[in-house]
């Protein structure tokens, strides 16, 4: 194709095109941690300009729907895995939206799941998070833009999504930008 072919062109800073590449891919660009690996269907589940995709080693990419949850003027967003309910959860971090959502399989759709406890201080900040299978729970952390941060527990087995923010949490782990759960000794790391 030509050099000037708006399928592509990827705009500069890296937040991708609309439209997929002529091989059918997406164009390239930041993913601000919205992609999961979904253990259960073995593929990894994106979030890009161009909509939301799957890959896998075997099959490549394919797109499952042109959309995506708006994350506003921040394209920062947290896809994160749940084996509860089987599906990735989509939790935006800008104050343009407070609902998250979960990705429909069947209907190749996000569907509205919860609000994200939006506060002065998670928004526009990074956010993290490892699921313990014990507590059957995620814990999320946020890194307010280097000047600490709070930890939360998201509770999935319900009805509806619960946020339960955890108090007392001691200065060195507020802000921390990684975390991961040990399934041998039963701990974050």
């Amino acid at each position: 194709p030509p050099i000037d072919d708006p399928a592509c062109v990827i705009p500069f800073g890296s937040q991708g095109s609309t439209n997929p590449t002529p091989l059918g891919r997406p164009t390239v660009q930041h993913g601000y941690q919205k992609f999961a690996y979904n253990p259960t269907r073995e593929h990894f589940i994106v979030a890009l300009t161009s909509g939301t995709w799957t890959y896998s080693e075997g099959s490549g990419w394919t797109r499952l729907t042109p959309s995506f949850p708006s994350t506003g003027s921040d394209p920062r967003a947290l896809m994160i895995y749940d084996p509860t309910i089987d599906t990735v959860i989509w939790i935006p971090l800008a104050a343009a939206s407070e609902k998250m959502y979960r990705f429909n399989y069947a209907t190749a759709s996000w569907v509205p799941f919860g609000l994200f406890p939006y506060y002065q201080g998670v928004a526009f900040t990074d956010v993290y998070s490892a699921y313990d299978p014990v507590r059957r729970k995620h814990l999320v952390t946020s890194d307010a833009n280097g000047v600490g941060g709070s930890l939360w527990w998201l509770d999935t087995t319900g009805p509806n999504p619960a946020w339960t923010q955890i108090g007392d949490v001691p200065a060195e782990i507020l802000g921390v930008n990684s975390v991961a759960f040990d399934t041998i000794n039963n701990v974050f790391v």
